[in-house]
């Protein structure tokens, strides 16, 4: 439980922007305590992490990307191959020295 706490207090204590905020802290629920890992067993579909947020698809998308590249998250894509055997993408939350700013500046 201590990764995932750590995790919280960095998002809360960020200058990211809410929606980022709210992203976070909800994969943070579906997340491993002890490792940060939201296996492929527990992760959503875009449309389910836009459901249990309140942000559209779009909105989404746009984050995780953001969030990827800014070091908040570490996503696992399957290749097409795997894809299509039915392999989901899978995330890692990481509180490394993730950029304290917006995500994408």
């Amino acid at each position: 439980m201590a990764y995932i706490r750590e995790f919280q207090d960095a998002v809360q204590s960020s200058r990211l922007p809410q929606a980022a905020k709210a992203l976070l802290i909800h994969m943070a629920v579906w997340a491993d305590y002890s490792t940060g890992s939201v296996g492929p067993a527990y992760t959503r579909s875009l449309s389910g992490i836009a459901d249990a947020t309140g942000l559209n698809r779009a909105t989404v998308e746009r984050y995780l990307r953001r969030l990827d590249d800014a070091g908040w998250i570490t996503r696992h894509r399957p290749t097409l191959a795997e894809s299509r055997r039915g392999v989901r993408t899978w995330y890692e939350l990481t509180t490394g020295k993730p950029e304290l700013g917006a995500p994408g500046t």
